[in-house]
C-alpha cells in the first residue's frame, strides 16, 4: 500500500522510494532517447577493430553489398553506432543450422 507522507510529501511503498525509481525510469529513458537522436559515428578502422576485420573486408561489403549500412561525408566513410548494432542483433544466431531469416 503506497501513502504520501504529510510532512514531506514524499510517496514510498513500504521501504520502496517510489520517486527515486520513477527518477531513475525517466533519466534511463531520456539517455536512450537522446542517445538515438544524436548517434556516435565510427570510422572504418574503429568498426573493423570492432568486429575484429581487417578494413579492407568493409571496404568488400561497401562494393559487393552485405555489410553494415554506411554513410559518406565527402570522401570520408561513417557508420552510425546504432546501424552496427543492429546489425550486430541481426548476426545474432542460436545453433550452427540457423538460418539468418529464422
Amino acid at each position: 500500500m503506497s501513502s504520501k507522507n504529510p510532512i514531506d510529501g514524499k510517496c514510498a511503498l513500504g521501504d520502496i522510494d517510489v520517486e527515486a525509481i520513477v527518477r531513475d525510469v525517466a533519466h534511463s529513458t531520456i539517455a536512450a532517447l537522446v542517445a538515438r537522436n544524436f548517434d556516435r559515428y565510427l570510422t572504418e578502422h574503429e568498426v573493423a577493430t570492432r568486429f575484429g576485420l581487417e578494413p579492407k573486408a568493409l571496404q568488400n561489403w561497401r562494393q559487393k553489398g552485405g555489410g553494415p549500412p554506411y554513410r559518406k561525408f565527402g570522401s570520408a566513410v561513417r557508420y552510425a553506432l546504432s546501424d552496427l548494432i543492429a546489425f550486430e542483433d541481426a548476426a545474432l544466431r542460436k545453433n550452427t543450422s540457423q538460418r539468418p531469416e529464422q
